[in-house]
């Protein structure tokens, strides 16, 4: 869909189905500690799923009393293998802390990420069950981010055999894909009722969102130029259909209608800077576009911030790719926006730049 390189080949999809298919090569049971013991009962998903005969009851209390309750804050898990139809699958617990300070997240989505990054080989082909356990529907979307930031879609390594950097698409899916299956449960480690589909389908659109945002701030300020980042703005509203517009200002332009700032933080680059301005008006539902509530999401986009003429120290500037963090991350808010369809008229404002070094960057004195 967006850039060509060589990508880590990984789907998320989030289903109320808790059924394990014949081809799964790895399931994981996440939740705090106290809530993975109810996976023991007589009546729990595991023997609904008929995974008990596989884990006895010895060997899954032998596993739940090798998980901490995250007392320093991280998390813990143990881990089997399970005997499927001609093969063995990965069997993981993962514990969550079972409490947590008020700054954070009763579910440590941060902790989520980290411990699916340790135990989900992103490397190799293969069908992965999650089941995130102890799970309110509030909780669907700040899950689902936690999920979407251990499985990024940029990679530019290359290996023996591999395709070399933008000769692979990420958009051309094939067999050797690694497949994310993700289950959300209550707290009673039951499945949800059809009501949960509302909170999945707004799951799916986070999920693209972070991911996108994150693959463009893993990319190479060589490959994320100012133009690049336009070009990829430019198709990604042309995806998104006939409600969303796009328009830009660029270079000189900027000058002329009196956005010194951008300008002038930007002329020095070898790509122009331009401002990026796409709207998206919600379908037509008996409200009139004056009528509709107005949000703006607006993003700092420096695709790479060397300090121009106050040039960074060496130990300051490496990193900086990052520094268009903020419109990537509206940019994927955005676009979960649009497929959420909400019923509001977003626009999106993205300054594109490079602060770059050279014979027209702006001076300490110059006012813009």
């Amino acid at each position: 869909m967006f850039f060509n390189h060589t990508a880590s080949k990984s789907t998320i999809n989030f289903t109320n189905d808790h059924a394990l298919s014949d081809d799964t090569t790895d399931i994981h049971f996440i939740g705090r500690k106290s809530t993975l013991e109810k996976l023991n009962q007589p009546k729990s998903i595991i023997n609904e799923m008929g995974l008990a005969t596989q884990t006895p009851s010895d060997m899954f209390d032998a596993m739940i009393s090798r998980l901490s309750s995250g007392a320093n804050g991280g998390g813990s898990s143990c881990s089997t293998f399970l005997p499927m139809t001609d093969k063995f699958a990965n069997f993981h617990l993962i514990s969550l802390p079972e409490t947590v300070s008020r700054h954070n997240h009763h579910m440590s989505p941060h902790v989520i990420t980290d411990m699916l990054i340790s135990k989900v080989s992103t490397k190799k082909p293969g069908k992965v069950k999650l089941y995130v356990a102890g799970v309110e529907p509030g909780d669907v979307a700040p899950v689902a981010a936690a999920i979407a930031r251990a499985f990024p879609l940029y990679n530019s390594k290359t290996s023996s055999g591999q395709q070399k950097k933008g000769d692979n698409d990420i958009d051309n899916n094939n067999n050797d894909d690694l497949l994310i299956d993700v289950c959300f449960l209550t707290e009673a480690c039951d499945t949800f009722s059809t009501e949960i589909m509302v909170q999945l389908a707004s799951a799916e659109a986070v999920t693209k969102g972070v991911r996108l945002a994150a693959k463009l701030g893993d990319m190479t300020p060589a490959e994320l130029t100012t133009d690049a980042y336009a070009d990829q703005c430019k198709h990604i509203a042309k995806e998104l259909g006939e409600c969303v517009t796009y328009e830009e200002i660029v270079g000189e332009d900027l000058d002329k209608l009196q956005y010194g700032g951008l300008y002038g933080v930007g002329k020095a680059a070898e790509c122009p800077p331009r401002l990026v301005i796409m709207t998206y008006t919600p379908p037509s539902s008996g409200t009139s576009s004056e009528a509709c509530e107005s949000v703006a999401l607006c993003g700092k986009g420096v695709v790479y911030d060397t300090g121009g003429l106050s040039i960074k120290p060496k130990t300051g500037m490496c990193g900086m790719k990052h520094d268009m963090g903020g419109s990537a991350g509206v940019l994927g808010g955005f676009c979960a926006a649009v497929e959420l369809k909400v019923p509001k008229k977003v626009t999106l404002l993205l300054g594109i730049v490079e602060n770059a070094i050279g014979p027209l960057a702006f001076r300490n004195d110059d006012i813009l």
